[in-house]
């Protein structure tokens, strides 16, 4: 699919009268090389994914969601075996830690959390697919007894 994009572009690019003079294994290295410029080099990574509003044809970035987990940690030692088997789940999940038991600044009201985590997923469809990841399930059955949670997930702003 990609070798057709490039082909088209190529044929706007330069026009069918050069194209027409290339035998075809030129051809083929021309479009190889147009697709090595498409992609990234070795040793770079691809480019990130950038926000905005998605479509169901996906011909736009999806708006990213977050997951705020509040979290009171009852048996500080199981629950390092839950942080551990949470965090791959995440990984597999496609998310990302903005934040995980940092210093916290209450700015207003009395809510005191003992500790807070924020979650990045590429869209609020993502988050649920995590959270209802059989990788997950399992973390969460590694927390019983060691945590009360609570937790929500919302769709970022642009």
């Amino acid at each position: 699919m990609l070798g057709a994009f490039v082909a088209a572009m190529l044929y706007d690019t330069v026009g069918p009268a050069l194209l027409a003079t290339l035998e075809p294994d030129q051809f083929q290295s021309t479009l190889q090389l147009s697709v090595s410029f498409l992609r990234p080099g070795p040793g770079r990574p691809p480019p990130e994914p950038r926000g905005g509003h998605g479509d169901r044809k996906g011909r736009f970035p999806t708006m990213p969601a977050y997951v705020i987990v509040e979290t009171d940690v009852t048996d500080p030692e199981q629950y390092e075996h839950y942080k551990a088997a949470a965090s791959d789940a995440v990984a597999a999940g496609g998310g990302r830690y903005l934040a995980r038991g940092g210093e916290l600044a209450v700015l207003e009201g009395d809510w005191q959390p003992p500790r807070l985590v924020i979650l990045e997923f590429e869209d609020l469809a993502a988050a649920r697919r995590w959270y209802d990841s059989e990788l997950y399930q399992q973390a969460r059955r590694r927390r019983e007894g060691a945590a009360h949670l609570r937790m929500v997930a919302v769709q970022g702003a642009d």
